[in-house]
């Protein structure tokens, strides 16, 4: 009996290893073991005056950077006027109710004892001038008057705020989807218009006016500005909330709601494979949204959204009352734009109007020390503005600090520049579909740090489409939240959703956040 135990017990446990060994390999974190060793081997790892290590922001590139830290090696202080985390790729639910707002945001002050950063000091406030001469921040906390902090080593990764391209009303009129305050706005503003619309057509009785009826096209007309994969998935998400809750609950309205979707350019979901976009719009379209592509957007008004045909010229518009989201393009930060204006006048360095640019290490240019550093949105580097992009320049960033800090500053660092490997790309599509351009196995497991490649999937890439790639997408955002709390939270508001159904009634008055 007890031998039976004995190799119970020793299969449990290769088995156990054998799962961490595939978590730790799939997630790239091996040269976290081995550093661990090291330092055990060699005490002398821990340097005596620690480096102040200041790091603007709290999105995917500022925690992946604090993750690969060595906390024993730095004097680490994060600031942001934000005191959480949230998940992006689950934003566009919160719009609908799919999931709660609660469900997708982490504290700050969580992940740093979870990250090994128990001694880490958290700021919130907004920083609004940077001045690498003195190495010092002037940080803006609400009601309070501005103070300094100085740094050793500043990183930052503050994102972007979005790209309106000096449209018309763009800023005054329509929602962005770049905060969680975003999606809560949306959803108030949905579901005040639906009840408004529902009252305007009872007191108009069974003969509503023409009057009337335009009124209530316009609180029903539901408009997404943007093709890539924020504004489709929204739309995916507001198709459903259609047929599911509307239908259910507003059936007199539900044959008034009108979905569409704008892009500029010739399709959708631009940087996924072409097939894989003509599915996301031809779902999108089956769904019972409107999706016009090679129309851009000329002007915002209050109540429309006029474009023109990029092919013909032709003008056009769509009316809207309010639920108008805006989800094209990233821009600078004031704070950024001013950095960069500041340390380079001429612009002969900083020539985006995107972000900081930076070298193969993330240091900014025109910094003379190399003390600055950028990551994620707000950091031009050849990637895409997307999470993937930001989680391994945090990665790789995270390792430089921890291995080559004070080498960092020299011309020629010795370390490998950064490459960024895609491994795919997500999309959902609505009605429980989906578009997935996924990187080969071996690329996913083995790539501990990133290769050379290019936007998509690469060689030996897999396309899906319909509920496998639904299935695909919904296990690899479930895996990859933060803590099990919040997958807990999700798992249920999925759960509540297909069971119960989504919220119809939220506080407050329609209107955005901002």
């Amino acid at each position: 009996m007890f031998a039976r135990l004995r190799r119970a017990v020793l299969f449990t446990s290769a088995a156990a290893l054998s799962a961490k060994a595939v978590i730790i390999t799939a997630s790239g974190d091996w040269d976290d073991v081995f550093y661990a060793a090291k330092k055990r081997l060699q005490p002398s790892l821990s340097r005596a005056r620690k480096p102040r290590v200041v790091v603007l922001g709290s999105g995917w590139g500022a925690l992946s950077f604090i993750q690969k830290l060595d906390q024993d090696a730095v004097d680490l202080t994060v600031v942001s006027p934000r005191s959480f985390f949230f998940y992006t790729p689950l934003l566009a639910g919160t719009a609908t109710g799919t999931v709660s707002a609660a469900s997708i945001m982490e504290p700050v002050r969580w992940c740093f004892p979870r990250s090994g950063h128990s001694r880490a000091s958290f700021v919130q406030a907004e920083c609004t001038k940077i001045d690498p001469a003195a190495k010092s921040l002037t940080l803006q906390a609400p009601h309070l008057s501005p103070q300094t902090l100085d740094y050793d080593y500043l990183v930052v990764a503050v994102g972007a705020v979005p790209n309106t391209f000096n449209i018309s009303g763009v800023r005054e009129n329509t929602t962005f989807l770049k905060e969680v305050e975003d999606g809560m706005a949306i959803q108030r503003t949905l579901l005040h218009n639906l009840e408004r619309a529902s009252a305007l057509l009872a007191a108009a009785g069974p003969s509503p006016s023409a009057e009337v009826e335009a009124e209530a096209a316009r609180l029903l007309s539901w408009v997404v500005i943007g093709g890539g994969p924020t504004g489709v998935e929204l739309s995916a998400e507001l198709t459903d909330f259609l047929r599911q809750e509307v239908r259910r609950y507003f059936p007199q309205l539900a044959p008034r709601v009108t979905i569409t979707l704008l892009e500029a350019t010739d399709r959708v979901l631009g940087t996924f494979d072409r097939a894989l976009s003509a599915a996301a719009a031809a779902t999108l379209t089956s769904l019972g949204a409107r999706v016009l592509c090679g129309a851009a957007v000329t002007r915002v008004t209050p109540s429309a959204v006029e474009f023109r045909r990029t092919a013909g010229g032709e003008a056009g518009a769509v009316p809207h009352g309010g639920v108008c989201v805006w989800a094209g393009g990233v821009a600078r930060r004031p704070v950024v734009e001013a950095f960069a204006k500041a340390m380079d006048p001429a612009g002969a360095l900083q020539t985006s109007r995107h972000g900081l640019v930076v070298d193969p290490y993330f240091r900014v240019k025109g910094v003379a020390d190399g003390s600055v550093f950028a990551l994620g949105d707000c950091a031009v580097s050849g990637c895409a503005p997307t999470a993937q992009a930001a989680v391994q320049q945090g990665r790789y960033l995270g390792r430089a600090f921890r291995d080559a800090l004070p080498a960092l500053a020299q011309e020629a660092p010795p370390l490998a520049p950064f490459t960024f490997r895609s491994r795919g790309a997500l999309a959902y599509t609505g009605g429980g579909t989906g578009v997935a351009e996924l990187a080969s196995l071996k690329r996913a497991l083995w790539d501990a740090h990133p290769q050379k490649g290019g936007a998509r999937g690469g060689e030996g890439a897999t396309t899906l489409e319909g509920a496998p790639a639904f299935a695909v997408w919904r296990g690899l955002y479930f895996s990859s939240i933060l803590s099990t709390s919040n997958q807990f939270r999700v798992a249920f508001d999925w759960f509540r959703t297909i069971a119960f159904g989504r919220e119809i009634s939220a506080p407050g008055g329609p209107g955005p956040a901002r």
